[in-house]
C-alpha cells in the first residue's frame, strides 16, 4: 500500500467552504479512482493547518492518480484559498481501519512527526516501528491508524484516528521521557505533534 500527503494551509474563515467542497467534489473524485482506499481531509480550525493523506493499493494506482487531469482540484483549492506547501509519496508500513470502517466515523486525529534523530545513523529498519508512538490503539478511543515511512529520507508520520477529540496520553506514548529514550534508541526523535479536526473521510470496507 502506498500513502499521498499533501501538506497546506488556508484561511481559517474558508474551512466551511472546504468542507462542502470536499464533500461533494473531492469525495466523489477520489471515489472514482482506480485503486483508491481511503483519504483523511484534516484541519486545524484554529490555523489553517491542513493536512490530507489518501493511500492506495500499490505504486502503479498512485502513479495513475498522479497523472489524472488535476484542472478540477486546481479550481477547488483556488475557490478554497487552499495553498499546497508539500506533497510527498511515503510507504504504509501498517494501517488499522477496520474500527473506522464498521463502526465509527474519524472526526478527530493525531498526528505525529517522526525524524531521523541524527542523518549520520542509521534508524530502525523499516519493518521496525516505533510501538511508543505507532500503537496508538492502546488508549480509549481511536477508531483507526497508520504509520508512514519515507523511503528518501528514513522519517516517519504516525497517525491516529479518533471519532472524538484524542483521550490524553498515557505513560507510555511518545510524549513521555521513556517512550522518547525508546525512541532514540531506535534513531529516533519526535519532531512535531498536532490534534486535527476531520473535513472529510473514505475509508474503503
Amino acid at each position: 500500500m502506498k500513502a499521498n500527503l499533501v501538506v497546506a494551509e488556508m484561511d481559517p474563515s474558508r474551512i466551511d467552504v472546504a468542507c462542502r467542497a470536499v464533500a461533494h467534489e473531492l469525495i466523489p473524485l477520489f471515489q472514482a479512482q482506480p485503486g483508491a482506499r481511503s483519504a483523511y481531509w484534516l484541519v486545524d480550525r484554529n490555523t489553517g493547518e491542513v493536512l490530507v493523506m489518501t493511500t492506495w493499493d500499490d505504486e502503479d494506482a498512485l502513479a495513475a492518480e498522479r497523472a489524472t487531469d488535476r484542472s478540477h482540484r486546481a479550481r477547488v483549492a483556488g475557490r478554497t484559498g487552499l495553498v499546497i506547501r508539500a506533497v510527498t509519496s511515503m510507504g504504509v508500513l501498517e494501517s488499522d481501519d477496520a474500527g473506522l470502517t464498521l463502526t465509527a466515523v474519524a472526526r478527530w486525529a493525531r498526528v505525529t512527526w517522526i525524524g531521523v534523530a541524527a542523518r549520520d545513523r542509521q534508524a530502525g529498519p523499516a519493518t521496525e516501528r516505533p510501538d511508543a508512538i505507532a500503537d496508538e490503539r492502546r488508549h480509549p478511543g481511536p477508531c483507526g491508524a497508520y504509520l508512514l515511512n519515507n523511503a528518501a529520507t528514513g522519517d516517519r508520520l504516525a497517525v491516529s484516528l479518533w471519532d472524538r477529540p484524542p483521550a490524553e496520553p498515557d505513560g507510555n506514548w511518545g510524549g513521555s521521557a521513556p517512550a522518547q529514550r525508546a525512541l532514540l534508541d531506535l534513531g529516533f526523535v519526535v519532531r512535531r505533534v498536532a490534534e486535527l479536526q476531520g473535513l472529510g473521510v473514505v475509508a474503503r470496507a
